[in-house]
């Protein structure tokens, strides 16, 4: 066995160590000596920019699978790992950058997708949220008028018209006050009550000690006019989700 040392230009390392390989001349041997005069060459950074990108072009390749598979025949599955040429393999690196930049595009409109997905669930949270309110006919964040205070809100159970006029006549005789029960059912009970401006405190302690409490995100339009826009930001975003599917449908090839 004969050995051999070989001197040649930094740019010319990648090049010259692949055609070694390539042709089997030479077994290259790891060594932890240096000469004087000479430095290993550290590749770390390199490799994690490689591995990043193994990771890149993996995670692009699963999208792609679940949007656009690759159509395979009935035997292909029995035709075990193709044997990649090194003139194929020096065309694909030499296509590197342009892979990864498509990889980068498909990577970003899944996540855009995802977005948009996340978004539908809380727009169908917030419709899910109106619906008991979609008889009432006014603003949920209706303020008080120049004589009378608004009260817009909700019990945790079964109420209607006779239980809520019996009992806040029976926890405050001396209110003067009308309601209007929009929805009821055994878990919430969504009412409208108006009483005198002057007796507004009286009214919030009463309606408070039955468990009464007022909408998290009260609407300045009626809850059907909220609940119809929130539907179209809804339909909206499934449009999104189609339109950022369809591009990375244009990247299987």
């Amino acid at each position: 066995m004969k050995a051999v040392r070989i001197i040649a230009l930094k740019k010319d390392r990648k090049r010259l160590l692949e055609h070694l390989q390539d042709s089997s001349l030479v077994h290259v041997r790891h060594t932890d000596e240096c000469e004087s005069g000479f430095s290993r060459t550290d590749t770390s950074a390199q490799l994690q920019q490689f591995d990043r990108n193994a990771a890149l072009t993996e995670q692009a390749l699963k999208i792609l699978d679940g949007i656009a598979p690759e159509k395979k025949g009935l035997l292909a599955s029995f035709k075990g790992r193709r044997v990649v040429e090194p003139e194929e393999i020096g065309k694909l690196a030499s296509q590197s950058v342009k892979v990864i930049g498509i990889c980068n595009k498909i990577c970003d409109l899944d996540k855009q997708a995802a977005d948009f997905a996340a978004e539908r669930i809380r727009l169908r949270t917030a419709m899910a949220q109106l619906e008991p309110w979609r008889n009432l006919d006014i603003p949920m964040n209706t303020p008080d008028t120049a004589h009378a205070a608004v009260f817009i809100g909700s019990f945790p159970k079964l109420v209607d018209n006779r239980i809520l006029s019996e009992t806040l006549a029976q926890e405050a005789p001396e209110l003067i006050f009308d309601h209007e029960i929009v929805y009821s059912s055994s878990a919430v009970s969504c009412a409208v009550i108006v009483t005198p401006l002057r007796q507004k405190e009286l009214a919030d302690n009463a309606l408070r000690s039955l468990g009464f409490s007022k909408p998290l995100n009260p609407t300045s339009r009626t809850p059907s006019v909220k609940s119809a826009r929130l539907k179209e930001k809804y339909d909206e975003m499934l449009g999104k989700i189609e339109k950022a599917k369809g591009q990375i449908g244009t990247y299987a090839k």
